[in-house]
């Protein structure tokens, strides 16, 4: 194929650690030109971090084992990552689990947990010891099946063999084991205790899943320091380093075959109000999303692809429902310190697991917490996650409706499956509650939107005896040249998609790719000089989305807000409301709306009060100053015909989309009805609304109220918040559109006002 522009050695489908592991291996090993292509705002996959306001949460990564030194998965880690992350021991007791009349602190030790389970349960000494034997045996053998996909055939025929019986032990189902082996209900749900970890209750999971879990936390749990995002950070430059890239917001449609061989992929980017199709060639295509997934959507023009695809037994499983908290104060209050609590109301996990239904009435039976904030050194503030599994079924009534701005019922849903699992885990946390100050509820629904999950499956195929019998989920397709990576390649969890990437990779490495890769892995294990960062690296070629910018003005326009002007190549066109991504230090990425626009320049609003990165950025850049950006993107914008007045509710900056939208309508004479600018700012000197805003104002019918958060003898303002003022308007609710941003507390707790005051028409992003 002719060399092009757009034309790299290998393209990356999904940045999960999958596929940012096995293109880290084909940069670094092979010194490859690799593209990944992302289509979510942020890289990482299940590994990325999101933030409302001060709070941030890892989405799929709460805690990883065998990351002590000298551990082959820790020595993987730092490979992919030049030995930069760093990890964080969790405490020596990581996990509780606690059962209405037994609770068990599992420590950081085989040995020791052994000992307390015959301590609790001594009439079955001999099971317990036995159990942890084949622990170890079918571990072994679940991680053989990762090099066997590696290895020709025969010599796969050949290993197959001498492994038979531990493949019987493998392939039992958990709960047959368990009954097998053990006579105490309790003893076998608290051996099980941490299905979750895999998503399949002890009557359907596989032994193989279950033993490799077990095994991988025997020694303990470590998270990142950093938290999650400080994966990619680390990774990135290895790929960027020989010409490679990660872009965001491109989601691919298809794969393109020419003669039955992968040659590239077709995708698709946000570019301000277009959407812009975009196609990259490459002689190698590996798909990180899943293995269904790449059938059933990026290969479906292919006659396999049905075929394939049915055979992985999508139709069922249980999807992820998880309560993201904001606390006030740090959970060791509690007698906390980071480790992982299961709760559960019964003995009998298959029964739980099948009844979706009682989190729908808000009375769960189960559930698992994570405290990430007390996993990672200098937390900025204090979170904590609650997690448990639901039938993805409960939620398909509103798939079809938009994303954030769903019918009242399903928030009513979502606030009754919030209030319960928060009030379970008050139950036996004590004070628990007291500490949430801010909840927010992802649903299946949030998982296949960003995952490309089908059915919102997080762990992709289901971890049954037949996964393990699945010819479908080998590396290579019958496309040629395309290949799949990740969990479905290898194992579930973040090491599990790790060493899928490390499988693909060493497939593209010929029959003994595997050891070859293994050897380079042990010699910088040997070599690296612990906790020295890697050396500095070039910054990537901007592409597609990316452009860079230039630093060209600042002024400082109040008390805590900065005006920031900056140079484009060229004019950017943008929908008012959208966003903008800003590298405002090398991998710290930050959005940031357009308040105006002028030729090849473009206006930002930075508030200078949270002290982080943007705010450094905004604050101290030389003039002149070259950084990355993302063309805008972003659903914020104006909806409907002007028939409504409208109300725009903001706090401190979330003031900014809103200043281009009010210009927008105030130039636009079918949009003149009445408008409402709410803003809440902590004092006088914020107010700057008049220097962006007054063009508006005598334009069309705008009043502006600004809402001080600490009250001034003798100004006019409202003294107040704004959820306070909006209860003192005269509004027809149902008939007037509301658009908020801002403060996520702010929106949660305005967007609930709303909804009980019959307004139909909210609009937010976040």
């Amino acid at each position: 194929m002719m060399k092009r522009e757009d034309s790299f050695d290998a393209i990356v489908i999904g940045s999960g650690i999958g596929g940012l592991g096995a293109a880290a291996i084909l940069a670094k090993h092979n010194r490859k030109r690799v593209l990944v292509l992302e289509k979510h705002f942020q890289p990482g996959g299940l590994t990325h971090e999101f933030q409302r306001g001060r709070f941030s949460w890892d989405v799929g990564l709460h805690y990883v084992g065998e990351m002590d030194q000298g551990n082959l998965s820790r020595q993987v880690f730092d490979y992919v990552t030049e030995g930069v992350l760093r990890w964080q021991k969790m405490p020596y007791v990581f996990e509780k689990f606690i059962y209405p009349d037994l609770s068990l602190h599992v420590p950081s030790d085989p040995e020791d947990y052994q000992q307390k389970l015959a301590e609790l349960f001594p009439k079955e000494y001999v099971a317990i010891r036995t159990y942890f034997r084949d622990i170890y045996r079918v571990a072994a053998w679940s991680g053989s099946q990762i090099v066997k996909k590696t290895l020709p055939p025969f010599i796969a025929a050949i290993i197959q063999f001498f492994e038979r019986k531990r493949r019987e032990i493998a392939l039992l189902p958990l709960g047959v084991y368990l009954d097998k082996h053990f006579k105490s209900t309790r003893l076998k749900a608290v051996l099980a205790s941490q299905w979750g970890d895999y998503g399949v209750p002890p009557r359907e999971a596989a032994f193989a899943i279950h033993a490799l879990i077990v095994h991988h936390y025997l020694h303990g749990g470590y998270f990142p320091e950093g938290g999650a995002s400080s994966i990619t950070k680390a990774i990135r430059p290895i790929i960027e380093r020989e010409g490679g890239a990660i872009l965001v917001g491109h989601s691919v449609h298809s794969i393109m075959v020419e003669n039955g061989v992968a040659v590239g992929v077709r995708a698709s980017y946000e570019s301000g109000p277009d959407r812009k199709e975009v196609s990259f060639y490459a002689p190698i295509v590996i798909s990180d999303i899943g293995a269904a997934e790449t059938y059933e959507n990026l290969l479906k023009e292919q006659t396999i692809s049905a075929k394939v695809s049915n055979r992985l037994g999508t139709g069922g499983g249980l999807s992820a429902i998880t309560v993201y908290l904001g606390l006030s104060d740090t959970p060791e209050k509690l007698g906390l310190h980071g480790e992982n609590v299961w709760i559960y109301n019964s003995y009998d996990h298959d029964l739980m697991a099948g009844d979706s239904e009682a989190f729908l009435r808000g009375d769960p039976p189960y559930c698992y917490i994570s405290f990430p904030s007390l996993k990672t050194p200098h937390p900025r503030s204090h979170t904590a996650e609650i997690i448990a599994f639901v039938n993805y079924d409960a939620f398909r009534q509103f798939k079809n409706r938009p994303w954030f701005n769903r019918d009242a019922d399903y928030y009513d849903l979502k606030d009754k499956i919030t209030e319960g699992l928060v009030n379970l885990a008050d139950r036996r946390i004590p004070g628990f509650k007291d500490l949430v100050v801010y909840t927010e509820l992802s649903t299946p629904l949030s998982v296949e939107k960003f995952t490309s999950r089908l059915r919102g499956l997080m762990y992709g195929v289901l971890a049954t005896p037949q996964r393990y019998q699945l010819a479908q989920l080998e590396i290579p397709t019958p496309v040629k040249n395309c290949l799949l990576t990740g969990s479905d390649v290898g194992y579930l969890g973040i090491v599990g998609a790790l060493m899928g990437g490390v499988a693909t990779a060493a497939f593209l490495n010929g029959p003994l790719g595997f050891f070859r890769i293994i050897a380079a892995v042990k010699k910088h294990s040997r070599t690296a000089v612990a906790g020295i960062p890697g050396v500095a690296l070039p910054r990537h070629r901007p592409m597609s989305n990316e452009i860079s910018a230039r630093l060209i003005s600042r002024n400082e326009i109040s008390r805590h807000f900065f005006e920031i002007i900056v140079e484009v190549p060229e004019t950017v066109h943008y929908v008012p409301g959208q966003h903008c991504y800003l590298e405002v230090a090398p991998s710290e990425w930050r959005p940031y709306s357009i308040v105006s626009s002028r030729g090849n320049t473009l206006t930002f609003i930075i508030d200078s009060n949270p002290g982080g990165f943007g705010s450094r950025f905004a604050m101290t850049s030389a003039l002149g100053t070259v950084f990355g950006l993302r063309l805008p993107t972003g659903t914020l914008r104006i909806h409907g015909h002007g028939q409504n007045n409208r109300v725009f509710v903001a706090t401190g900056s979330g003031i900014t989309p809103f200043i281009s939208m009010l210009q927008s309508l105030s130039s636009a004479p079918a949009n003149r009805n009445q408008a409402t600018l709410l803003w809440g700012i902590r004092d006088v000197g914020d107010e700057f609304s008049s220097r962006y805003c007054g063009e508006a104002m005598t334009k069309m019918n705008l009043s502006i109220i600004p809402c001080i958060s600490q009250p001034t003898a003798g100004q006019s303002f409202f003294h107040g918040t704004v959820t306070e003022k909006i209860r003192e308007l005269q509004l027809d609710f149902k008939n007037t559109d509301f658009y908020l941003c801002g403060n996520p507390l702010m929106i949660s707790e305005m967007h609930a006002s709303l909804r009980r005051l019959d307004a139909s028409s909210i609009y937010f992003e976040m």
